[in-house]
């Protein structure tokens, strides 16, 4: 109803410019009626906190992120369930979903799944350093997923869902590894796959903060913003 009432006033076409932070949502916004051509893409940035970390020889797999439906933890843990032994798995977050993740996997007694619960920004080294790897196993039309972005600037690369924005920032088989969503069976075998090659696992996380550097840095961020006041600035409604 607000949805309708708002393109009944023709609110959207009364402002000079909109900003998406990625393609993805800049089709969600298309679809609600904003004209695209007024619509600048302009991805976050992200300023790494500290140097690049050492993978581990015997690191595990880890999801940083609040624990909720749409983040797919549900889906990472089905597939963990078909991971040979020998792995490690950390959940650090919390949220809604906590209490049926811990039952899951005490139900498939997967003792090789740790639970963190909450972990501030300022204790999350500890986490990075041991971590072979990020998993973004996100169902929903994700609209960035900035944590693809702390993990490059660690020196980790991410396997994740290609949905929403993911497909924007990983590069399959150069800054990580995508996966058919919902495909439970993919993302086990993706997960096993740096697993099983150091080498590969090391590259991508080199290219990973390489694209940090190029593609998400503040200057970058300042660059495209600035043009976008220009062109508001200059463009009369």
């Amino acid at each position: 109803l607000v949805m309708k009432r708002i393109q009944q006033m023709d609110v959207f076409h009364r402002i000079n410019r909109w900003v998406a932070i990625s393609e993805a949502q800049k089709q969600v916004h298309i679809e609600m009626g904003i004209p695209g051509d007024r619509i600048d893409v302009i991805h976050h940035f992200y300023e790494p906190k500290g140097p690049v970390l050492p993978l581990p020889k015997d690191g595990y797999a880890l999801f940083l992120g609040r624990l909720s439906n749409e983040k797919g933890c549900m889906d990472l843990v089905k597939a963990w369930r078909l991971m040979p032994p020998g792995r490690k798995l950390v959940i650090a977050g919390t949220g809604p979903e906590l209490p049926a993740l811990e039952a899951m996997v005490a139900s498939a007694r997967l003792t090789n799944v740790h639970f963190t619960g909450f972990v501030s920004k300022e204790c999350q080294d500890a986490l990075w350093q041991g971590a072979s790897f990020l998993v973004v196993p996100s169902v929903w039309l994700e609209p960035f997923g900035m944590v693809v972005l702390e993990a490059w600037s660690r020196g980790r690369p991410v396997v994740a869902y290609a949905i929403g924005a993911l497909p924007e920032l990983v590069a399959d088989g150069r800054t990580g590894l995508l996966v058919r969503p919902f495909d439970v069976n993919g993302l086990a075998a993706a997960m096993e796959r740096l697993f099983e090659n150091p080498d590969e696992l090391a590259a991508l996380a080199e290219a990973g903060r390489r694209e940090l550097e190029a593609r998400f840095s503040k200057a970058v961020w300042i660059s495209k913003i600035h043009a976008t006041y220009e062109k508001t600035l200059s463009t009369p409604l």
